[in-house]
């Protein structure tokens, strides 16, 4: 329990804190807010014990030290985001919507405006923007190769599909303000949250089918125009290590294989939301689509560290060679 003392010093922190006029606030307003209801922080801070004061402070300490660690991860943001784990609001004692009562933290990130911001504006836009560079690499290996460029067609259009995917799911993000989170009785608006997800899960599920279509495309294109004129006389590792075509090619095959297992469980989603009008029923779908497209661009590091190392192997040939043809000519007569 805090002093007379104590909870006086907390008063400067009001200024923190949107309770009246909630439409009115601007969206730096917002993101500066520490919640919607300043008692529910008094009452917060004042129920802690000095333990609990304690294990805060590590807590966020903790946090900081491993975003400072691991500074281009791609989950830095989400990291920052742990430094704000609580959002002091109201939230509604039953359907009637009339009584309140206070909440201290809210394990949606959407509920925090500052939070929803840095994991659902910010990270978003690095990590798609950088999905789609990446995205190009096997459209680029390919035309590297193949000089038809009607054979190429089918790749540009469905790389092109597949990015403007991910701009329009980036977008649908952007569109979610942080001042629209509440209403005017400083109450986290459930039903904005879940319309958002919504639309969330439909664009995921559209990148998947994107997805698809670009790495078949890649598939078929690889395999009618450069594998049956490019004979191989050895196996499948000496063909993975000597050959990029071909590691894009497994690729390919390994994410048209998979991708439908992510696609099913957002087919699962809206089942469970049509048939039963469940709106909560969590599937790990978007790790699913994670994990293939991290596998997609830890290939095309390999893939560079095997050409590096391949080009080498052809330098250093080419320069004993070179040696040997001119070793006649280095002779004294």
């Amino acid at each position: 329990m805090l002093s007379d003392k104590e909870l006086l010093l907390l008063e400067p922190q009001k200024r923190f804190f949107i309770e009246n006029n909630r439409k009115e606030a601007t969206y730096l307003d917002w993101l500066r807010s520490k919640g919607t209801n300043f008692d529910c922080y008094k009452n917060y801070v004042n129920s802690l014990s000095a333990e609990d004061r304690l294990n805060n402070k590590l807590d966020f300490i903790r946090t900081l030290v491993y975003t400072l660690n691991l500074p281009f991860k791609s989950d830095f943001f989400d990291s920052i985001g742990g430094l704000l784990p609580r959002y002091y609001a109201n939230a509604y004692i039953d359907d009637l919507r009339i009584d309140t009562k206070c909440i201290n933290t809210l394990s949606s990130e959407t509920a925090h405006p500052l939070k929803w911001v840095i994991m659902r504006h910010i990270a978003i836009i690095f990590w798609y923007i950088g999905e789609i560079f990446g995205d190009w690499y096997p459209l680029l290996r390919t035309k590297a190769v193949i000089n038809d460029k009607k054979s190429l067609l089918p790749i540009y259009i469905t790389c092109g599909l597949f990015n403007l995917s991910k701009i329009v799911l980036i977008i649908n993000h952007l569109c979610l303000l942080p001042n629209e989170l509440y209403d005017e009785n400083g109450v986290f608006i459930m039903e904005i949250r879940d319309t958002f997800y919504v639309y969330h899960w439909l664009f995921q599920f559209i990148i998947i089918c994107t997805s698809l279509l670009y790495d078949l495309s890649v598939f078929l294109v690889l395999k009618k125009n450069f594998f049956p004129v490019y004979e191989f006389d050895f196996g499948f590792l000496k063909k993975f290590k000597t050959t990029s075509e071909f590691r894009i090619l497994v690729t390919a095959f390994i994410s048209i294989f998979l991708l439908p297992f992510a696609a099913f469980t957002i087919f699962l989603k809206y089942y469970y939301l049509i048939t039963q009008r469940m709106k909560h029923v969590e599937f790990s779908y978007e790790d699913i689509r994670f994990s293939i497209a991290n596998l997609q661009y830890y290939m095309i590091f390999i893939d560079q560290i095997l050409l590096f190392y391949s080009n080498n192997e052809h330098s250093n040939l080419f320069s004993i060679i070179t040696k040997v043809l001119l070793l006649p000519l280095s002779l004294p007569l």
